[in-house]
């Protein structure tokens, strides 16, 4: 009969040296670890794709618009795309071919497909455990998005079935997980909590971390990113501000941190200038009537904290 529990002590999981010298390998800062199922979820239009593809390719290449280094190791990705089409992915990486590794693939719907719900699930299952058979196999799994995968009447089950079978993946091949989420319709001006994630709450529940994308007042290409849930790292009390960029690619790079309220309020907010780049802005502002985006070049400061000055001003 096959052995289903096993039973231990606490005391001698604790005295175990050989599970305190395990590595544990970050995948997107402390957002994201190693063999974690990571949901990454906001409103509709504030870049979830975007930034799943930022951390995609910090991962399977090493590229990091981030000061700092987001990922400890490089792994192969692969990306289930229910989003973007293949014309959509083209022209939004035009030009920066260069910058996209070979490890990094997309997958997405044959379009005489009519699978749906639980058998398109199935599927995708199928074709995840089929990739594990090859020699250098993808071992983080983009799902974008979840919710092509429930139907608007998915019921509580069929959520915990998702999670426990996806979960089942990550345990047999040692796989690492994003999960990427909508929000139901919120009210921008107040927190973004774990309440926020559309669906079944399961989805929360069984996952082993969160992070939620939300947008800022600061300008139309601000967005924050908030830690929502960790299990296996401290949870940021802050949230890390993120900034839109075109060139060379569709990206975003990051500004600095911050509390939440200051991109919910512009009475909370607190300038980050100094005294001098707060003159140098109010004199090319007045005087020489230039845009916030003139001004950021020239200064060389960001996009957003001039956009911030500038509307706290009233220039």
């Amino acid at each position: 009969m096959e052995k289903i529990f096993e039973a231990e002590s606490v005391k001698n999981l604790i005295l175990n040296e050989e599970l305190h010298e395990t590595p544990v390998f970050h995948l997107f800062g402390n957002y994201f670890l190693q063999n974690e199922i990571c949901c990454v979820f906001g409103d509709s239009n504030t870049g979830k794709t975007i930034l799943c593809n930022d951390i995609a390719l910090s991962i399977s290449g090493g590229k990091c618009w981030w000061p700092e280094k987001m990922s400890d190791v490089l792994e192969i990705v692969l990306n289930f795309d229910y989003e973007l089409s293949k014309l959509q992915v083209a022209r939004r990486y035009l030009g920066s071919s260069k910058f996209i590794p070979d490890t990094f693939e997309r997958v997405e719907l044959n379009k005489t497909s009519l699978a749906v719900g639980e058998e398109l699930f199935d599927a995708m299952v199928n074709y995840i455990m089929g990739s594990q058979a090859k020699p250098n196999p993808p071992k983080v799994i983009i799902i974008d998005n979840l919710t092509y995968l429930m139907n608007s009447v998915t019921s509580a089950a069929h959520s915990l079935r998702i999670m426990k079978e996806l979960k089942k993946l990550k345990n047999a091949y040692n796989l690492s997980f994003i999960l990427v989420a909508h929000c139901p319709k919120r009210k921008k001006d107040r927190p973004i909590t774990q309440d926020d994630l559309g669906g079944s709450k399961m989805i929360m529940n069984f996952c082993d971390s969160a992070i939620a994308i939300g947008t800022s007042i600061w300008d139309e290409d601000t967005r924050y990113i908030k830690h929502i849930k960790a299990r296996g790292v401290e949870k940021k009390a802050k949230v890390d501000t993120i900034e839109l960029q075109r060139e060379p690619y569709l990206h975003f790079e990051y500004v600095g941190e911050n509390d939440e309220s200051e991109h919910l309020s512009l009475k909370l907010t607190q300038s980050s200038l100094t005294p001098d780049e707060e003159a140098d802005i109010i004199e090319l502002r007045e005087d020489y009537d230039m845009s916030i985006r003139e001004i950021a070049k020239k200064l060389g400061l960001s996009k957003s904290v001039v956009g911030r000055f500038v509307k706290n001003m009233g220039l």
